[in-house]
């Protein structure tokens, strides 16, 4: 006995739950991407600034330091505040990030009349409270806290500023302990990692391949304030078959001499490549585009963050993440190398552009511009022509050529 054929509506019921089942089994399930904006966890303090991703060191008042002692939650130090009046607070760009959280951990104890609080700003001025200890939860046991700061109110379009104290009156009462701070955001999106295979330029905090590649060289001790922002030299180059701008940026020591294993830089620069995109010699059309690079030596390695903006506003384009792609401190902590990728930088192959390079303090929007590679108002044109690949670019040139001879030859500048 034979089955009955379905029906007209029952096949069609079958047909949408089988797409409906497909769709569900091809659809990617998305799922949150936090990219740290900037993290402490108070380790190496007598080498510098701590951590990365800051604007500057903590700004530290009355009974606030980093401590050794007293049972770190991880590693071997961490910040402690004690009595009224200790403060501690430090502030991280924003600019183009959303979705943003605040991760730490935290522990108060002894406070008696006194209380600790944690709080967050956009301005540095007016802050608003996301955790309060006081004698009725200070346990002395470290606490993980995690808060969405959407949940403030604030909008954070430029800074953002974390501050910790202690507050009540009694200067001998309380202690306020922090540990692992960590501010992340959503929005990030990773620029594409460059092309392993090729045989040229390789982002890997490995610098013998920029040997022979184009450069401006800066003398040293023209920057204005530390030397750590002493920029010694400014590379750029391509890779055949790549649509991806390659840069390398090398400060000076901090006596200016050779690298000896001893006058190398400890902490860390910020730096922006500045770039024309329409070559106009103005830098602040909507085409134009600013990368960040913020250089973080560590003891044996780096971490190293490039985000790419337009001149003209804080959405962000892409965060590359934190990478190893600098010199650690124990190789001096001079070079760093990144990779900037066309689409984000609305390049194509046969455009020229312009660019220079400088170290800065502040926010990279309004920066405070401590040194410039080319100095004054000079600036490197180029263009990045490495895509189309040796034939391509060798026919390219003979075409050129050809035009250029035959263009000449009719207005008779050549016999």
């Amino acid at each position: 006995m034979s089955m009955p054929y379905p029906g007209p509506l029952i096949r069609s019921a079958i047909a949408i739950a089988g797409l409906a089942a497909l769709v569900f089994l091809v659809t990617p399930t998305v799922v949150r991407a936090d990219i740290p904006v900037a993290e402490d966890g108070f380790e190496d303090h007598d080498d510098g600034p701590t951590g990365f991703g800051w604007l500057d060191e903590w700004e530290l008042e009355d009974n606030a330091e980093y401590s050794d002692s007293d049972d770190p939650h991880s590693g071997g130090s961490h910040m402690r505040l004690r009595g009224d009046g200790a403060t501690a607070r430090r502030s991280a760009e924003v600019a183009g990030e959303s979705d943003l959280r605040l991760r730490f951990w935290g522990r108060a104890e002894s406070l008696n009349s006194n209380d600790a609080v944690v709080e967050v700003s956009e301005d540095g001025s007016t802050f608003i409270e996301l955790q309060r200890w006081n004698s009725d939860n200070d346990h002395g046991q470290y606490n993980f806290f995690d808060f969405d700061l959407s949940a403030t109110g604030l909008s954070f379009l430029n800074q953002f500023w974390l501050r910790g104290r202690i507050i009540g009156g009694s200067q001998n009462n309380g202690e306020l302990f922090l540990d692992q701070v960590e501010l992340l955001s959503s929005s990030g999106s990773p620029a594409p990692p460059p092309n392993p295979n090729n045989t040229s330029i390789v982002v890997d905090g490995e610098f013998d391949d920029w040997s022979g590649k184009a450069n401006i060289t800066d003398p040293s001790g023209d920057q204005s304030g530390s030397t750590r922002r002493d920029i010694a030299a400014f590379f750029w180059a391509n890779n055949i078959d790549q649509e991806i701008n390659y840069h390398m940026i090398e400060r000076h020591t901090r006596d200016g001499q050779p690298f000896d294993g001893s006058n190398g830089q400890s902490s860390w620069a910020r730096y922006i490549v500045y770039a024309d995109t329409n070559n106009n010699g103005n830098y602040t059309d909507g085409s134009d585009r600013r990368a960040v690079v913020t250089y973080v030596p560590t003891r044996d390695s780096s971490v190293v963050n490039v985000k790419v903006y337009p001149a003209n506003s804080f959405t962000k384009i892409s965060d590359s993440g934190w990478n190893d792609w600098g010199d650690s401190r124990n190789d001096g902590g001079l070079r760093v190398e990144f990779a900037l990728d066309w689409n984000n930088l609305g390049i194509a192959f046969g455009g020229v552009i312009r660019m220079y390079s400088v170290s800065f303090s502040g926010l990279s929007i309004f920066p405070n511009i401590t040194d410039r590679a080319p100095d004054g108002n000079a600036d490197i044109q180029w263009s990045p022509a490495s895509v189309l690949g040796p034939w391509l670019l060798g026919a390219a040139s003979v075409v050129g050529i050809s035009v250029i001879w035959f263009l000449s030859r009719r207005r008779r500048l050549w016999t």
